[in-house]
C-alpha cells in the first residue's frame, strides 16, 4: 500500500511499505542507510538482512516504509514491533541531504507508528490495547533529532546510561533512550526499563547472553543513579502540553 504525503507545505512524497520479499527496494534502502548516516552506523549486510527478517524472531515484526518522489527514494525507515513489550523501535531512518529539514522524516515516522498499531491491534488481549504503549528510539543527544522528539513529540529520555551493545558490526557507543508514549500513559519503573534494555538487546541486537553483556550491567547500575519521580514530572509535563495543544 501507498500513501500521498504533503511535505515542506507543497511537496508530495509517496509513502510506501516495503515487503520483506522486495530484496532489491531493501538493499536501495540499505545503500540510502548507509549514504545517509555513514557505514559505521548500520550493521553489516548479512545482519541487516536478518533485522528486516519476519523469520529472525517470533517476538519481532519488522516494518520498512520509504519515501519516494517521482520514483526516487529519498527516505526510509526502519523499525520493528516487540510483541512481547508492546513496543514499537525505530531501528534506522535516513533522509537524502537535498530532501531533509522538509518534513519527509516526520511523515515516515507516522506511517510506521500506523504500522506498529496495526501490528498492536492483531495482538488485542487483556495485556495490550489497539495501539503500541510507546515508541523507543535511540538518539545522538547532540542531534538535532533528539531535541525534536522531546519537545514537540512529547518523547522521554529514560533514566538511565544507555548504550547501543556492540553487535552485528557496529561498535558499542552511548546514546539516549528516548521514549514516545502512545498508549500508555505512565512512565515505566526501573525494573521495566531493564526490562525494556533486555528485550531490545535480546531481539533487536540478537545478544544471546544479555546478563553477561558489559553494556546491559553498566545500563542496569546505572538505574540507581536516577531519580524515577523526575520522570514521572516529566511525563505529567508533556501529558499536560500535548492536552493544551489538542485545545488550540
Amino acid at each position: 500500500m501507498s500513501i500521498k504525503a504533503a511535505v515542506d507545505g507543497r511537496i508530495d512524497v509517496t509513502l510506501c511499505e516495503v515487503a520483506e520479499t522486495d530484496i532489491a527496494r531493501i538493499l536501495e534502502g540499505y545503500a540510502l542507510l548507509q549514504q545517509a548516516l555513514g557505514c559505521d552506523a548500520v550493521e553489516d549486510l548479512d545482519s541487516f538482512l536478518g533485522t528486516v527478517s519476519s523469520s529472525t524472531d517470533a517476538a519481532v515484526a519488522p516494518k520498512i516504509v520509504r519515501a519516494t518522489r517521482d520514483d526516487e527514494i529519498v527516505g526510509v525507515i526502519i523499525g520493528q514491533y516487540l510483541r512481547n513489550l508492546n513496543m514499537g523501535f525505530i531501528a534506522y531512518s535516513g533522509v537524502r541531504v537535498a530532501w531533509r529539514r522538509r518534513g519527509i522524516y516526520a511523515a515516515m515516522r507516522r506511517e510506521i507508528i500506523d504500522l506498529f498499531n496495526w501490528e498492536a491491534a492483531r495482538e488485542v488481549s487483556q495485556k495490550h490495547s489497539r495501539s503500541v504503549d510507546y515508541v523507543l528510539s535511540e538518539l545522538d543527544e547532540d542531534g538535532w533529532l533528539y531535541q525534536t522528539y522531546l519537545d514537540v513529540w512529547n518523547g522521554i529520555a529514560l533514566p538511565c546510561d544507555y548504550e547501543q551493545p556492540g553487535a552485528q558490526g557496529l561498535q558499542a557507543k552511548p546514546l539516549r533512550l528516548v521514549l514516545q508514549p502512545v498508549g500508555q500513559r505512565k512512565p515505566p519503573t526501573h525494573s521495566q526499563i531493564a526490562a525494556i534494555v533486555r528485550e531490545l538487546y535480546e531481539r533487536v541486537y540478537r545478544i544471546e547472553d544479555v546478563d553477561t553483556n558489559p553494556s546491559y550491567q553498566r545500563i542496569v547500575a546505572s538505574l540507581s543513579n536516577f531519580s524515577i519521580r523526575a520522570t514521572d514530572r516529566q511525563f505529567l509535563s508533556n501529558t499536560n502540553s500535548a492536552n493544551k495543544r489538542r485545545k488550540i
